[in-house]
C-alpha cells in the first residue's frame, strides 16, 4: 500500500465530523446552564421532558466524539506529512500550521464578538485579544479544541521522533501512560489529549498491521462496531459516572481512520469521495470555528422573535428550528470563510516560507563566496 500526502477520504470524514458537532450543539441548547447561554432551564438528563431528544442528538451526532476524532485524525495526517518530508524543518511546519489555523480562528472570534456585542452586551478589546490567544474561549467555545491542536502540533515533531524510535510493544507502553496521565495537564493545557495525537501516530504501523490483519468482510463489521462506539461513547461514559466518552471514542476513531486509509474500498469509498462529502470537507475547518456563533445568532434571534418562554415550553421545537437553520447557514458561511480566509491565509504562509527560503539561499551563496 502506497504512502500519500492526501487522504480525500480523510478530508470528507473531518467534515461529517465538523457536522456531528453542529448537530449535538443545537439539540442541546435551550436546555441546561452553560448550553443555552441565554436561557435559564432544566438541564439534559435530569428529567426533563425531552430527555429522549438529547440522548438521540448525542447518539446521531456524538460531538464529543467527534473531537477525538479530529484529534486523531490530526496526529495521523501531520505525521504523514513530516514522515514523508513536506516539512523536513520545524519552521517550516510551524509556519505552516499558524497560517492555516489562526486567521480563520481570528475571524470565527470577531465574529462571535459582534454578534455578543451587538445583541447581548459589550465586548471589550481585552477579551477579543484573549480570545485570540485562546486564553479565553467562551465567546466561541469550541476553541478549547484549537487551543489543544496548536499545542500538540508544537509537540508533535517530537512525538514522531520518538515514535519512530520504538517498538510496537514500547510505542503501546507509551499509549497506557499517556492515556493514565490524561487526567492531569501539567501546568500545560490540552497535554491530556496526547493519548489522541498518539494514537494517530501509530496508525500507518499498528492500524495499518490491523487491517491487513483481517479480510474484508470482518473489516466491514468492525468498522459498523467502531462507528456504533463512537455514537455510544457518551452514553457509555455517563453509565460509568466518569468523564470519559473522548477516551473511549480514540480507540475506534483509530479504527476508522486506519480502514479509511488502507482498508476503504466499494460503496463506502464512492460516498467519501462524492462531491458533497468532499465539499463539506474541504469547508469543515470554517465550518467548525464558525458554527457557534451562528447557532448563538439565530438563538438569540429566535429567542427575540417568539420570546424565551415559548422555547422554554417547547425545546423539542426549538432544537429543531435551530438545527435546521443553522446547518445550511453554516454551510454557506464556512464556503465563504475558506475562499475568503481560510485558503487565502494558507497561500500568504506558502509565499512567505517561499521568501524566507529564496533569502536563506541567498546568504548561503554570499558566505560561500566569501570564504
Amino acid at each position: 500500500m502506497e504512502q500519500r500526502r492526501f487522504y480525500p477520504e480523510l478530508e470528507s470524514l473531518r467534515g461529517l465530523a465538523a457536522f456531528a458537532v453542529l448537530g449535538e450543539h443545537s439539540f442541546l441548547r435551550f436546555q441546561g446552564e452553560g448550553l443555552t447561554r441565554f436561557l435559564d432551564v432544566d438541564g439534559p438528563w435530569s428529567g426533563h421532558p425531552s430527555w429522549v431528544v438529547d440522548w438521540l442528538a448525542v447518539t446521531i451526532f456524538p460531538g464529543a466524539a467527534a473531537v477525538s476524532l479530529f484529534f486523531v485524525l490530526s496526529g495521523f495526517v501531520l505525521g504523514e506529512t513530516l514522515r514523508l518530508g513536506a516539512d523536513s524543518r520545524y519552521q517550516t511546519y510551524a509556519v505552516r500550521r499558524l497560517f492555516r489555523i489562526m486567521p480563520a480562528l481570528w475571524a470565527s472570534v470577531l465574529t462571535a464578538a459582534a454578534i455578543w456585542a451587538t445583541l447581548v452586551r459589550p465586548i471589550g478589546p481585552l477579551v477579543i485579544a484573549h480570545h485570540f490567544w485562546l486564553s479565553e474561549t467562551w465567546l466561541n467555545v469550541p476553541l478549547w479544541s484549537l487551543r489543544v491542536e496548536l499545542i500538540m502540533s508544537a509537540l508533535l515533531p517530537l512525538l514522531l521522533w520518538a515514535c519512530e524510535r520504538m517498538a510496537t510493544t514500547a510505542r503501546l507502553v507509551t499509549l497506557v501512560c499517556l492515556i493514565g496521565l490524561s487526567a492531569r495537564d501539567f501546568g500545560v493545557p490540552g497535554i491530556g489529549f496526547a493519548y489522541a495525537f498518539w494514537l494517530g501516530l501509530l496508525v500507518p504501523s499498528l492500524g495499518r498491521m490491523v487491517i491487513e490483519a483481517f479480510d474484508h468482510r470482518t473489516l466491514r463489521r468492525l468498522l459498523v462496531g467502531a462507528v456504533l462506539l463512537l455514537c455510544l461513547s457518551r452514553t457509555l461514559a455517563i453509565a460509568s459516572g466518569h468523564h470519559v466518552d473522548r477516551l473511549i471514542a480514540a480507540f475506534p476513531s483509530f479504527f476508522v481512520v486506519a480502514y479509511l486509509s488502507y482498508g476503504s474500498f466499494g460503496r463506502l469509498r464512492r460516498l467519501m469521495l462524492s462531491n458533497a462529502a468532499r465539499a463539506l470537507g474541504r469547508i469543515s475547518y470554517s465550518f467548525y470555528l464558525f458554527h457557534y456563533p451562528i447557532l448563538d445568532l439565530i438563538s438569540l434571534a429566535m429567542i427575540g422573535a417568539f420570546g424565551a418562554a415559548y422555547w422554554q415550553a417547547y425545546p423539542i421545537v426549538g432544537q429543531l428550528v435551530l438545527f435546521a437553520l443553522a446547518a445550511p447557514t453554516t454551510f454557506l458561511v464556512a464556503s465563504f470563510a475558506y475562499r475568503a480566509i481560510e485558503a487565502p491565509g494558507i497561500a500568504v504562509g506558502k509565499w512567505w516560507l517561499t521568501r524566507f527560503s529564496v533569502r536563506q539561499t541567498h546568504r548561503l551563496e554570499q558566505s560561500s563566496r566569501a570564504d
